[in-house]
């Protein structure tokens, strides 16, 4: 029974993979836009594409997003599960070398609120699409603009996993408050 939970665990480790890369990649997307259009002038082609520390930030953040949320929903039980799910979460989303960095910062920030996570991986994200010699005030501008689109990933990422784990109640609560939180977003207000 133990080896097919395993299996079964680390096939939802490489589906929630997949399905962060496309979250990260949309997000950083909105990101770019946003940054760009706050900023006022157009941004190297090599920074318009998720990759580098922006990745691999976004890539922790959700896997801290993932194993609070699956552990307060119970879809995998915590233990020895846990641990198996955990450590194949980490060698599907990093490679070798940043497996164990990975690890390190998935260990320190398990317990931390999700809010304060997404707002500390604003400043890398700027940094890595604006570039480290850039001016103060663009910095500024573009932490807002990333801020404000990084508000909705936790709702995005947690979707997908309640997806992946088979429970649709949730998925469609997520989704509900996804698009609330985007619609905020867009309008700098709440719906109505």
């Amino acid at each position: 029974m133990g080896f097919f939970k395993n299996i079964k665990l680390d096939a939802n480790a490489k589906m929630l993979r997949d399905s962060f890369g496309r979250i990260g990649t949309e997000y950083y997307s909105c990101i770019v836009a946003n940054v760009q259009s706050a900023i006022g002038f157009p941004l190297p082609p090599n920074r318009r594409v998720l990759a580098g520390d922006a990745d691999l930030c976004l890539r922790r953040l959700q896997c801290v997003i993932a194993l609070i949320f699956i552990s307060e929903k119970g879809y995998v039980s915590n233990g020895r599960d846990m641990e198996v799910f955990s450590a194949a979460l980490i060698r599907h989303c990093f490679d070798e070398k940043h497996r164990n960095n990975a690890t390190q910062y998935l260990l320190k920030h398990k317990s931390d609120e999700i809010l304060t996570l997404v707002a500390e991986v604003s400043l890398p994200l700027v940094r890595y699409v604006l570039g480290e010699d850039t001016e103060p005030s663009h910095v500024l501008f573009g932490m807002k603009a990333t801020s404000l689109t990084l508000s909705a990933i936790p709702s995005t990422t947690k979707c997908a996993i309640a997806s992946e784990f088979g429970d649709k109640k949730t998925a469609h609560e997520m989704a509900l408050e996804e698009g609330a939180i985007a619609s905020y977003v867009e309008s700098g207000s709440p719906e109505k």
